[in-house]
């Protein structure tokens, strides 16, 4: 009796462990939409902004070269680090362990 009570126990304990994984998988799913899609947004206002005002800026802005290259430079930043953070939000960890053994 003991033994079939422990497997018993055994499938239910697969069971639960597959069905942490999905909820687990299903979580990190809504995540990464969620991130790529505040990624999206914010770029394409801070890229939208950088190009008005670089149409706008013999009219109104008159900004010094020293400051348009900081702008640009900045630009190019913001877009880098989030194609950091989204290259490694959205590499998946059984990729990375299997590689490095």
């Amino acid at each position: 009796m003991g033994k079939r009570k422990g497997k018993i126990g055994r499938e239910k304990m697969s069971q639960l462990a597959k069905f942490t994984e999905m909820q687990r998988y299903l979580i990190e799913n809504r995540e990464r939409r969620w991130l790529a899609k505040w990624v999206v947004c914010v770029v394409s206002i801070w890229l939208a902004l950088v190009v008005i005002i670089l149409y706008l800026n013999n009219s109104y802005f008159c900004l010094s070269d020293i400051v348009l290259v900081a702008l640009i430079s900045i630009t190019r930043k913001v877009l880098r680090l989030s194609i950091i953070v989204l290259t490694c939000y959205f590499t998946s960890t059984k990729n990375n362990n299997s590689s490095e053994k």
